[in-house]
């Protein structure tokens, strides 16, 4: 081969420095260089030489070209990661109806401790406060007899089913 003469490698070389345009074959690089192939495995896929696909890569129509991917890329799993977040999300929310339609079904429950759980839960779940039963058996007030009257009352329209035992005290 005489010195002017280039061989067939050589050539590559020179044209995948000086890229512009690229031809069907750069594309397979960068796909491949995206997929994290490295310069070398490439190399040895497509038969060519390792400094040919890194001025494939390093060109400035395949620095661009592979921006343009990445970004591509990017965008596409954005939009995904939204779409999985959206049906998360609805999913959650049909879960929670059913826990809470559960949750009521509980209220109608034989058992009075069930359903007083299931209604402290609801309670609890949606923002009110809790308030912990507790019975007064018996206490001892002294009213006067205006105080008395506006007690029961107030007790009567209160708690109609609930009324208040009042008796005068003995020896008064």
């Amino acid at each position: 081969m005489a010195d002017h003469e280039i061989s067939r490698e050589n050539r590559e070389v020179f044209r995948a420095t000086n890229l512009t345009r690229l031809q069907a074959k750069h594309h397979r690089v960068l796909e491949m260089t995206l997929e994290g192939l490295s310069t070398i495995e490439i190399a040895r896929q497509l038969g060519k030489n390792r400094v040919t696909i890194q001025n494939i890569i390093r060109s400035p129509a395949g620095q661009q070209e592979l921006a343009r991917r990445r970004q591509e890329r990017a965008a596409k799993i954005d939009e995904v990661s939204l779409v999985k977040e959206a049906n998360a999300r609805t999913e959650l929310e049909n879960a929670s109806s059913k826990a809470a339609r559960t949750q009521v079904k509980f209220l109608d429950a034989d058992d009075e401790k069930i359903a007083q759980k299931a209604a402290m839960d609801i309670l609890d779940r949606t923002g009110f406060a809790r308030v912990e039963r507790k019975e007064l058996v018996s206490a001892h007030v002294i009213l006067d007899e205006t105080a008395l009257e506006r007690l029961l009352t107030a007790n009567q329209s209160c708690f109609p089913n609930e009324p208040i035992q009042a008796r005068p005290l003995e020896g008064t």
